[in-house]
């Protein structure tokens, strides 16, 4: 049986990979851990600011700090708001009822949009009417390469 032959990296080549993979992996976890203390902060502060934040205008509630805080990269920060936002999604149970009962709102508020089926192209192809070349020049290939960590 020959000799297995066993290919030696530089030193310097693994110390980088190792060096900059440490780093990699504290950087990660460092960001994730302050998001979660981020988003911990967060909740906190608006379930007091909802307490004893001074009330505004449409349900908003503030705190005003004596002095500013260094924000770092968000700079000075004066004080904390909790706002309160209103999103309108139309209800289309409720208004399907509400139209149905009239032609002409059917027709104005009802729009048919035709779509390529991609399982239809596929059946297509099954059944025969389409050839598996014919299927293949169909389709866009994307490369992408991913980085994990092995464990």
């Amino acid at each position: 049986m020959p000799a297995r032959k066993i290919t030696r990296r530089s030193s310097v080549e693994g110390d980088f990979f190792v060096t900059a993979t440490t780093q990699y992996v504290q950087s990660r976890n460092l960001r994730e851990t302050a998001l979660g203390q981020e988003n911990r902060y967060k909740a906190l502060l608006m379930e007091r600011l909802e307490k004893e934040g001074e009330e505004g205008a449409n349900g908003r509630r503030s705190r005003q700090f004596d002095e500013p805080i260094d924000g770092g990269n968000l700079g000075k920060v004066t004080g904390i708001r909790r706002t309160r936002r209103v999103s309108k999604v139309l209800n289309e149970e409720r208004t399907m009822k509400l139209i149905a009962e009239d032609k002409e709102l059917l027709k104005l508020c009802i729009q048919t949009i035709e779509i390529l089926s991609e399982e239809g192209v596929l059946a297509a192809n099954f059944q025969g009417l389409l050839t598996d070349e014919q299927l293949d020049s169909l389709y866009d290939t994307k490369e992408s390469f991913a980085f994990e960590l092995e464990k």
